[in-house]
């Protein structure tokens, strides 16, 4: 059974009454969804509150999920528009480039099992936003080019071209830190 198979049936066994399912997704995803909503926020006690949010909302209401793409890219657009909700309440939607570059916390820390994803992880934030959350979503969350199109709500054609960018200023980095992609 794939991961998302799993999640999609453990989400209906969630939506059928059972608190210990969705305890699971919960612990399949929170650092995840965590992670890639600090991308946009740029301050992690806001990304852990935004990410409980996205959890919360699935517990309250508990929405259908109708499979039209995964449940990961499903619940990281979730995660995306009460990202993009939350900027918008604040009016600041590009951090300076000192204030993307913080020092990880224990989130991140327990999240990066290898050297190799610190150091991508701390690569990632030399790139501008759009970027950076590309990369993040296909090299750290390992979600295709389709998934990460429907997460980011960006057209096949510009996601190609950020990629591309994207991959060779990341490739520049890395270069730097002595890491290969």
């Amino acid at each position: 059974m794939s991961c998302d198979d799993k999640s999609r049936e453990l989400y209906e066994h969630f939506r059928q009454g059972d608190k210990a399912a969705f305890e699971e997704l919960v612990m399949l995803y929170r650092q995840g969804l965590t992670l890639f909503i600090h991308r946009y926020v740029n301050d992690m006690d806001t990304a852990e509150d935004i990410a409980e949010d996205v959890f919360v909302k699935l517990l309250v209401k508990k929405p259908p999920y109708k499979g039209n793409a995964s449940f990961k890219t499903w619940l990281f657009t979730v995660g995306r528009n009460l990202s993009l909700d939350q900027l918008r309440k604040r009016r600041r939607y590009a951090p300076t480039e000192e204030e993307a570059q913080t020092a990880p916390t224990a989130v991140e820390d327990s999240f990066f099992e290898s050297e190799r994803k610190r150091a991508l992880y701390r690569a990632l934030s030399a790139l501008p936003r759009e970027e950076r959350l590309l990369m993040q979503l296909i090299y750290i969350e390992d979600l295709s080019y389709d998934h990460a199109e429907k997460i980011l709500g960006v057209s096949k054609k510009k996601l190609y071209a950020l990629s591309r960018k994207a991959k060779e200023a990341l490739r520049e980095e890395l270069t730097k830190e002595g890491t290969e992609l």
